[in-house]
């Protein structure tokens, strides 16, 4: 299960788990001669670094001379797609982690997923990602807070901005950050400046990392150049000239699609901001496509990792050993990720058994309701299945208020064949009528529900409305599961049938209460389990804060699919749904990127 999860990662996005420290291979004169005249044998790694060095070791460099000279430092990876940039700004970070733990910032901006591409919407970028980070660095928040109210109006240059640094984190200081009296250039721009400048004091080792340049190129040449000038180039050379010195590293990555010659891209970019180029110059960092050794290399760290045995390990090597092989896959690492998915498939490598498919299967839907209890107010979700009253169930929530129970979640996860499900149903209905005997676990605002890949058929339909029970039809990756495949056991039907239903509960009137702060279970970030497009509805997804109530306000206003919500417009829509503020539209329209460009 290991293997299938590490396989099923390759040509997804970054890969940690499988990174081929790659050497410099030639110098960039080597590549604009070769690109020249004969780009098709242009393959390795080219810089202005010393050859055979690895790319590990002149981020380290990086690290080590911009503590010693405490002068800001650029360095910018160029490469087609698939090549390993945003690997790369990830492994970058994992140095940093390793090398620099209670010394350093790391914030990354993905320009893919910008939702307002304007100068305006990168500025909002910025803050929104600076923001999330700080939240999550309690000890940095610590540094900025150490300064009184007093300094902190001159280091922001701003009273509202001060007064609200100083209680960053209430939500006094949220609703402030994310108001449209906040969210201008200039104040995103004050804010920026003076968390730069408290970490530059404290010579807190402070990284920007920006992936996928090239998305900016396209929102016209005033936001592009606002990005090199306003942003890159004039913070840069203010922390040039800091009297105190300033640990500040930009990383960037471009695009540089084959077989294009990097003056070209120069010269585009001496077009927006010549200051830009004559500060990056010489600190590129050009992604090719694999040599033969690496390929090589990689095909035994890709066995090596996943645990090939050694008769797989003869399987593997016999079926990749050719030079064919090489030249059929050397386009980019995620070409070659491609392949060795499906020579993994083809070899049997990735085989489950049920049992194990059920058990993916299960952990896979367990996640995924989770996030929708959270969302419904429940306030824990058991991580394992429970017992209650005798009766194993599968999914066990409850919400609490100050150790009162007010409701409960009861449900059920199966990869029973449809023609067996009536039976599993008819033998949960029975737990759920045992426990509503029960004071303790008979509340009016229960929620029942039957998680399965399939549809009920009518006889099953029936007996789900009368125990008032949710089906939840979830689907799983098709990687680990077949509509055909039989269960190795099949559940047997109680002989006790129910006799007696579940008392019918209307909902009472709730008066309106706060969700709990803090969670009891962790959540994951939830991924994509079934290709989607913008024709995907929103019901089918599952994305971070909206849930049913506020999925239905959405659709009463048109927003029905990822389409529709990647083109609405957040202040608008904003303004006619109560409940929904711009900062949720811009988040939810970040998430539909994602999901379109993972």
């Amino acid at each position: 299960m290991d293997r299938i999860e590490k396989i099923h990662q390759l040509g997804s996005g970054p890969q940690l788990w499988f990174f081929l420290d790659r050497k410099i291979q030639g110098n960039l004169n080597d590549y604009d001669k070769k690109i020249e005249e004969n780009p098709e044998k242009v393959f390795g790694i080219y810089a202005n670094e010393e050859l055979d060095k690895t790319i590990s070791e002149i981020f380290k460099n990086d690290l080590q001379s911009l503590i010693r000279s405490n002068r800001p430092q650029v360095r910018v990876l160029f490469g087609d797609n698939g090549t390993g940039k945003s690997t790369h700004l990830q492994y970058f970070k994992q140095i940093l982690e390793t090398n620099y733990q209670n010394v350093n910032f790391f914030f990354q901006i993905d320009l893919r997923h910008i939702a307002e591409k304007s100068e305006k919407g990168l500025w909002l970028a910025i803050f929104n990602q600076i923001y999330d980070t700080l939240h999550q660095r309690n000890d940095i928040i610590n540094v900025i807070q150490d300064n009184d109210e007093r300094d902190l109006r001159k280091i922001f240059k701003n009273t509202e901005i001060a007064k609200n640094i100083k209680i960053f984190g209430r939500d006094a200081s949220e609703d402030y950050f994310y108001s449209e009296n906040f969210q201008t250039i200039s104040n995103i721009q004050a804010f920026f400046n003076g968390v730069i400048d408290i970490l530059m004091d404290h010579k807190i080792l402070t990284v920007i990392a920006i992936d996928e340049v090239q998305q900016i190129e396209n929102w016209g040449d005033h936001a592009f150049e606002a990005f090199l000038e306003s942003f890159i180039l004039s913070t840069y050379d203010k922390y040039m000239n800091y009297s105190e010195g300033a640990r500040l590293f930009f990383l960037l990555s471009f695009l540089l699609k084959r077989p294009a010659s990097r003056n070209d891209k120069y010269a585009f970019l001496e077009k927006h901001s010549p200051g830009f180029v004559s500060r990056m110059k010489g600190k590129e960092i050009l992604l090719c496509s694999f040599t033969e050794q690496e390929h090589d290399a990689a095909l035994k760290l890709i066995a090596e990792i996943t645990n090939l045995d050694p008769m797989e390990q003869s399987a593997f090597e016999a079926q990749t050993k050719s030079k064919l092989t090489y030249w059929t896959t050397r386009n980019n690492p995620r070409e070659f990720g491609k392949y060795i998915y499906e020579i993994y498939n083809k070899l049997g490598f990735l085989k489950l058994t049920p049992p194990e498919c059920r058990l993916i299967y299960e952990s896979e839907a367990r996640d995924f309701i989770t996030k929708k209890l959270l969302d419904k107010g429940f306030t824990y979700v058991a991580e394992e299945p429970t017992n209650i009253s005798g009766y194993n169930f599968d999914v066990y929530a409850e919400e609490t208020e100050r150790t009162i129970l007010k409701k409960c979640a009861f449900g059920e996860i199966k990869t029973t064949q449809p023609k067996s499900l009536k039976a599993q149903v008819e033998k949960f209905s029975y737990w759920l009528n045992s426990i509503c005997h029960s004071t303790k676990y008979n509340h009016p605002d229960n929620y029942y529900f039957f998680i399965s890949p399939y549809d009920p058929s009518s006889p099953t339909s029936e007996i789900l409305q009368q125990y008032d029970i949710n089906w939840i039809k979830f689907q799983p990756p098709t990687l680990i599961f077949e509509s055909g495949q039989e269960e190795e056991e099949k559940p047997k039907l109680s002989p006790e049938k129910p006799k007696i239903p579940p008392k019918k509960f209307k909902p009472s009137p709730k008066k309106p209460k706060k969700t709990p702060r803090k969670k009891r279970v962790k959540q994951k970030p939830m991924k994509p389990l079934f290709a989607v497009s913008e024709t995907t509805p929103l019901k089918e997804l599952s994305i971070k804060g909206l849930g049913e109530k506020r999925m239905e306000l959405l659709e009463e206003q048109g927003i029905i699919t990822l389409k529709n919500l990647k083109e609405l417009d957040p202040n608008l829509l904003a303004q006619k749904i109560s409940g929904i503020t711009s900062k949720m539209l811009l988040e939810w329209k970040k998430e539909c990127e994602i999901l379109l460009n993972p």
